[in-house]
């Protein structure tokens, strides 16, 4: 009766580790891709479909190479793509990837390995976030920073001219008139 309590308890926790690993899966405001050795996916969330356009069953046995990643940044998500499968974590990488309309957006990711019972390498899950407008406003940011610079050098510039020329001005009367000043002075 005690070992069918143990094992029963045991159950009921890992139910509960499974349901909150569930309902990250399908809250979290990131793509959740899951791929096997054979980089085919095996998992895909509602946050993938959302930021890619695929549906989970229009990827789900797919090569992620075969419609997620532009052909220039493929070598650079193959080497990735090695170490992980070596076991080698890479866990953080951005790089470009492509959408279902066609569109090149960029990515943020973090990848971990998955494991079987027997600890071999089964493959991956990556978590990621589509950072495209944040880039776009930081490349805007520091478009607006140079402009600033450049007219804030300007009006340095105009205002340092006439400035020089009093001070010129001020000196020679200065010297002319400071022991003597007639009504001209």
């Amino acid at each position: 009766r005690i070992r069918e309590l143990e094992l029963e308890t045991k159950h009921r926790k890992h139910s509960h580790e499974e349901e909150r690993y569930r309902n990250v899966y399908n809250t979290a405001p990131l793509a959740f891709v899951i791929w096997d050795n054979n980089c085919n996916v095996v998992d895909w969330n509602k946050e993938a479909e959302k930021i890619f356009g695929w549906s989970k069953g229009e990827v789900l046995g797919r090569n992620f190479f075969d419609f997620l990643i532009p052909d220039d940044v493929r070598p650079k998500v193959e080497d990735i793509v090695k170490l992980l499968l070596e076991g080698n974590i890479q866990s953080h990488s951005v790089n470009e990837n492509r959408t279902k309309k066609g569109n090149i957006i960029l990515c943020e990711w973090n990848n971990s390995i998955l494991y079987d019972d027997k600890g071999q390498i089964q493959g991956a899950m990556s978590l990621g976030l589509d950072i495209t407008q944040q880039r776009y406003a930081q490349e805007e940011l520091k478009k607006g920073s140079e402009k600033i610079k450049i007219f804030a050098y300007s009006i340095a510039h105009d205002l340092k001219t006439p400035s020089i020329s009093i001070y010129g001005l001020a000196s020679r009367l200065k010297e002319k008139y400071v022991d003597n000043p007639d009504e001209r002075g």
